[in-house]
Formats: structure tokens, sequence, C-alpha cells
């Protein structure tokens, strides 16, 4: 599903000229997912949890590839836009849901391990749809690039049919205000959106604007100063497997979450500080996503440990991810703002330490209620 994300910067050129969009159409075009997850992402996990999360797994892949395969369609910005608001419901609906059947397909021990497996899917598939996009773009256009994501999201529908068919998961039920008021407003599920809202700020603020500073710090060639970029996100992938691993060897998920909010801001000195070298600020980006990985790993492995009946899952699946989703949206809108006003991208810190200082805080609240109300773990 993470595809959908990662085709869109390969494409947005192709797109651009294709349609005659502006930079504000760009802008739609690209924002439109962060929009959905932080205006709607709470509803969609109420409405998966509503009708199942089996079948809503299902429907949001089927929606995902439905839009993809009408990519063929389509000849003007608004109708793009359509598309991209179909696909994001479906990309909400999977993240909130694909938990809850991985959990029951895998024993309790290996849980944490299965969960941080899951939380790479974003960085993963946009590192993959970078590797792909690029080539059938020259094959078949951006159409054609929707065209085969869709095909993709309809053949992953397929192939979870028969096997999650006997899983033991919630089926769909009504949720009544104060049963809904109950899940979401505990101070442990709060934290741990807050958590999400900060790491994704820290984590779009850092990696959006890194080729930009390699170029303007650097005088990096574009094309270089792009795979860089795109590189840099592959040390998400292992810090998220990372997380359940070391869950699962025992490690304290409070403590995760504390090491990669203080490494995270330690290591953003090492991207904006201006004397320092291509090499170094390479590196302080690599070990930031890495680091900045450990908090939705164990987030996610968290979720099943803080609900007190599974069907709960997906509500507060959907809390964390609308985190998430007002992170990416106002945390870049906040570092740029500074940025402009500073004139210089030694002032990103200045966003970067008041996130951290904030992560901070809603890790150590994460810690409190934690200890007291994990009503599964032992």
């Amino acid at each position: 599903m993470s595809l959908n994300i990662g085709k869109v910067p390969a494409a947005l050129p192709s797109i651009t000229l294709d349609l005659d969009l502006d930079l504000f159409g760009n802008g739609l075009v690209v924002a439109v997912f962060s929009v959905l997850i932080a205006a709607f992402g709470l509803l969609i996990g109420l409405s998966a949890a509503r009708i199942g999360y089996r079948r809503a797994a299902l429907g949001g892949l089927l929606l995902a590839a439905i839009a993809g395969l009408l990519a063929p369609l389509i000849h003007n910005l608004p109708m793009l836009l359509l598309l991209r608001v179909a696909e994001g419901f479906g990309w909400v609906m999977v993240a909130v849901s694909m938990p809850v059947l991985m959990t029951a397909s895998s024993a309790r021990r290996d849980q944490a391990l299965v969960l941080g497996i899951w939380g790479a899917f974003v960085p993963l598939g946009m590192v993959v749809a970078l590797l792909y996009a690029p080539y059938l773009l020259s094959l078949a256009g951006w159409r054609g690039l929707w065209f085969f994501t869709g095909s993709l999201c309809l053949l992953a529908a397929l192939l979870i049919i028969r096997p999650s068919a006997n899983l033991r998961v919630p089926i769909g039920r009504r949720f009544n205000t104060r049963e809904i008021r109950n899940v979401i407003l505990r101070r442990i599920t709060l934290s741990m959106a807050a958590c999400f809202l900060v790491y994704s700020a820290l984590y779009v603020t850092v990696t959006s604007f890194f080729p930009l500073v390699l170029i303007e710090r650097h005088s990096t060639e574009v094309p270089t100063a792009a795979a860089l970029g795109a590189l840099i996100v592959i040390g998400n992938i292992f810090g998220n497997i990372a997380s359940g691993w070391l869950i699962r060897r025992g490690a304290s998920r409070y403590m995760l979450v504390y090491v990669a909010m203080l490494a995270c801001g330690v290591l953003a000195f090492g991207v904006f500080l201006p004397q320092i070298s291509l090499e170094w600020r390479v590196m302080s980006a690599a070990l930031f996503t890495f680091c900045g990985g450990l908090v939705p790993g164990t987030l996610f492995a968290s979720v099943p440990l803080v609900v007190a009946q599974a069907a709960h899952i997906g509500i507060v699946n959907g809390l964390i991810m609308q985190g998430a989703g007002n992170g990416q949206f106002f945390g870049p809108l906040l570092q740029t703002a500074i940025v402009e006003r500073g004139g210089d991208w030694i002032w990103a810190l200045l966003a970067t330490t008041l996130f951290t200082l904030l992560g901070l805080l809603a890790a150590r609240v994460f810690h409190q209620q934690g200890q007291q109300q994990m009503v599964l773990e032992k």
C-alpha cells in the first residue's frame, strides 16, 4: 500500500507536464495523503472496527486497486485528486486493520517482532517505489505507474483472502459514545498518539529537506542529492525491525522510545549544522532514520497491550495514525517558517529541538501510564 506514497515524488514531474499543474497543484497531489490521515485517521479506525478488520483490510486494498486501475482515464487535476483520496482512504483502512490480522496470525511471543516488521511498511514501500518508478515512467508514463501499483494492491488482496479467512479476529460491532471515549481519552493512548505525532514531525522535517541541505551546503548535484535522500530512508526500515527484535529480547519498550527521541534530537545537529563534512552529514541522517524507526515499531507492538479487548486495536491504531498525519502536516510548516525567518538551515535545529523535548515528554507519559495500564503485559 505504501507504494502509493512512494510513487508520487518520482512521478510528479511527469504529472506536472501532462496535466499542466502549477506549484499549488503539485502541493495538493503530495499533501492529500497527510491531510486525510490527519483529519480522518480515528474515524477510519472506528469504521474498520465497525465493519470488521478483515473486511476493512480487503476493502482498503480493493479501493486502492480500483483507483490505480482507473488511472488511464484521468485527464485533469480534480480527477487525479479523486483517485488520491480513494488511495488515501484505502491506505488508512489497511494501516489500521492489518496489525490486527498480523497479531491474530502470530504466536504471542512473536507479536512484537511481527508488528515491528509491519512498522517498516511505509519506508519499505517508499524505497521500493523509488526503485521501480523511474523504469515504469519511461515505459508507460505516470498512468502506467498508477495502473501497475493498483494491480499490486489487487494482487495483495487476492493473496490474503484465504489465509485471513480462518483468523480469530474481532467481527464488526457497534461502539457507543462512552466506550469510544473511554478508549481514546486514556492517557496512555493519547501519549502514544503524541509520540507518533512528534516522531512524524521529526522524521519528515529531516528527510524531506535533507537533499536541499546537501545541495546548499555541499553543492551536491540534484540527482546525487535525491539518491542520498532515498538511501537514508533505508535506515528507517531496519529501525522498525530492530524495535520488534529488541522487545522480543526483553528490551523496555519505554526505553526504546526515550532513546529514539533523544538520539533523533542529537543527530539532527549533524544534519543541519554548517561545519559538517558530507560523509558525516549523510551518516547522521542515516542514523537519524534508524533511531527514528524504533518509535513506530515500538508503538505498533504496544497497541495490543494497552487495549482491554482486541476489538479496540483498530481504534487506537486510527488515533496514532491521526497523530502521525498531523506531525507530517504541521512539522514541515513550522520548520520552514522558522528557517525562512532565520535565513539559514541551522535554524531548523530550533524546530527539531522543540519536537525532541515534546517527544521526551510524551515518552515519559507513555512510560508512567504504561506501567499502570498495560492490561495484558506481564
